[in-house]
């Protein structure tokens, strides 16, 4: 599709609809609905009253190098507060292991099982380059430290590199 060509973040962003089905979104579309400038339902997917976001951080070489995963429930067509402030809990709350709290574990769960699967088809990789898992992605990393999404990504970037 001519409209996901242009990713200079190397950010793809997806949302799993009622049934688990991931579909790529415009990363605008989410931004608006993360920001509350638009409604949940303006999303072209039908998601109930949870909305599930995938986000898959590619290299130079738009290979999958991280995968992020974010559930937020969904109360009058918007982001629930309480669920946004238990997302950003699991983001940093560490008990021993990193993804051993409830708000973690949360996050983790309710996933379609082929998840794997479908980002793999959806991005023409092998399911095998999904390793490296996340909880938030950089939406919630954003919104925990005050810096734009692309800063969060540039990060990432930077990281890789060395």
């Amino acid at each position: 599709m001519k409209e996901f060509e242009d990713n200079p973040l190397g950010l793809i962003h997806f949302v799993a609809d009622e049934q688990g089905t991931l579909h790529r979104v415009l990363p605008e579309a989410v931004e608006a609905v993360w920001d509350g400038e638009a409604p949940v339902s303006s999303l072209p997917v039908p998601i109930g009253d949870e909305l599930r976001l995938a986000f898959v951080l590619c290299d130079a070489d738009q290979q999958p190098a991280m995968t992020f995963f974010l559930r937020l429930q969904v109360n009058d067509d918007a982001i629930d507060r309480d669920s946004r402030i238990a997302a950003l809990r699991a983001l940093t709350e560490h008990q021993g292991r990193r993804y051993d709290s409830p708000d973690a574990r949360y996050q983790l769960e309710g996933w379609p099982t082929d998840w794997r699967t479908q980002l793999a088809v959806a991005l023409d990789v092998p399911a095998r380059q999904f390793r490296r898992l996340g909880i938030g992605g950089p939406l919630l990393m954003s919104e925990l430290w005050g810096v734009p999404v692309e800063q969060i990504v540039a990060y990432f970037e930077s990281a890789r590199r060395s």
